[in-house]
Order: structure tokens, then C-alpha cells, then sequence
């Protein structure tokens, strides 16, 4: 095996392991928050991750040295990304399905892009929209059956 193929190799499992521990994610998270309220678990899992990227990050590279500008903006960033966002995952878990709250969780890239467009911080040229649209097909297959009509591309409930 030649270290190019061997490179490629052990990515490619890499990747499968993510996609395994990303799965399974929902389904655990799902478990905890029937014995345990969902965000007392959610604020644990988020203060330990925290920590540990922290940790990680001061090896690594040391102290970060950031400006009081640069830190008020992370903190903005983290309240409005992290807290706004787990706080509705964990919301969607609690009342709904792994499958799906896992479902609308892989879908935030399409309505991040939607979000800017229309609040004007990105122009989504035409071929943009037409790429928005048909990532939904696939989310469509998984809730309403592979085997029926994308019900977002044409519908007729």
C-alpha cells in the first residue's frame, strides 16, 4: 500500500468514525434527556466541551491573546451561536425524534444560507436558490418515504 493510498485510507475511516459518533449523538443525547432534564444535561455537555476545547487550545497553542474587542465579539458569537442553537436542539430532541431533530440539525447550512440572503448579508445568485431547494430533496425522501413524490418540488397535499 503506498502512503498516498494509505493516507486516503485512514481518512476515509476517519470520516466514517465522525459520521458514526455524529449519528449516534442524537440517539444518546435522546436517552439522557428521558432520565434528565434537558438542559441541566445540555449545560454539563456544553461546559465540559468548552472546557476541553479550552484546554486543548492553551496546549497547543498557548494563551490566546485576544483584545477586549475580539473577546466581546467571541462572546457575542457564543451566546448567539452556541446558546440560541443548543438551546433549540436540545428543545427538538426533548419534544420530537432523534431522527428528526437530527434531520433539521444537518439542514442548518441550507437555512443559514436562506437567512442571509433575505436579511441582506449575502446575495444568493439564482443557481444558489436552486441549490438551497434541492437539498431539501433528500431530507423530503427521509420524512415522507423514498419511494413517494418530493412533496417540496411538487406537492399535491
Amino acid at each position: 500500500m503506498t502512503p498516498v493510498v494509505r493516507f486516503f485510507a485512514r481518512a476515509q475511516i476517519l470520516l466514517l468514525l465522525v459520521v458514526m459518533i455524529w449519528g449516534l449523538n442524537f440517539i444518546v443525547m435522546k436517552s439522557v434527556i428521558n432520565a434528565v432534564e434537558p438542559f441541566a444535561f445540555n449545560a454539563v455537555r456544553l461546559s465540559l466541551a468548552a472546557l476541553s476545547l479550552l484546554l486543548f487550545a492553551v496546549i497547543r497553542d498557548g494563551w490566546p491573546k485576544l483584545t477586549l474587542i475580539d473577546l466581546g465579539k467571541l462572546i457575542g458569537l457564543g451566546i448567539l451561536g452556541s446558546t440560541f442553537y443548543h438551546a433549540l436542539m436540545i428543545t427538538g430532541l426533548d419534544l420530537g425524534t432523534p431522527e428528526n431533530t437530527a434531520l433539521f440539525v444537518a439542514t442548518s447550512p441550507i437555512w443559514t444560507t436562506i437567512f442571509v440572503s433575505l436579511i441582506g448579508w449575502e446575495k444568493l445568485r439564482p443557481v444558489g436558490w436552486f441549490g438551497d431547494l434541492l437539498s431539501f430533496v433528500g431530507p423530503d425522501f427521509v420524512i415522507t418515504g423514498a419511494e413517494s413524490t418530493p412533496t417540496i418540488i411538487c406537492s399535491d397535499r
